[in-house]
């Protein structure tokens, strides 16, 4: 299955502008270029950072590397913690967020 960047979600949330993508590996081996077809659309492209899982390391790092890029939006994708950690270092920047998990939660 591939699974691109969703169009109609960063829409929605006004991204108009560099998109960070924050996956863990295993995301970005199995959805990479999928994203690379969807993401050529976006004014001033994407950069990938790639993260372990929720660790107040990996938030920093994420908000580092939005501001390097002075991303727009986040694009967050794989498991909930990753997006947990992706998101909470979107609102520190006050960034919107597009939350795509890859093992969503049942029962």
């Amino acid at each position: 299955m591939n699974h691109p960047l969703p169009e109609d979600a960063v829409a929605a949330a006004a991204i108009d502008g560099p998109l960070l993508v924050v996956a863990t590996s295993e995301t970005v081996a199995r959805y990479a270029p999928a994203w690379a077809a969807t993401a050529r659309q976006y004014r001033g492209g994407y950069r990938v950072l790639v993260i372990q899982d929720n660790t107040p390391q990996e938030a920093g790092q994420i908000v580092a590397e939005a501001t390097s890029l002075a991303a727009a939006g986040i694009v967050a994708v794989g498991t909930e913690a990753a997006v947990a950690t992706a998101t909470a270092a979107g609102r520190m920047l006050g960034l919107p967020v597009v939350a795509i998990p890859s093992n969503p939660v049942s029962g």
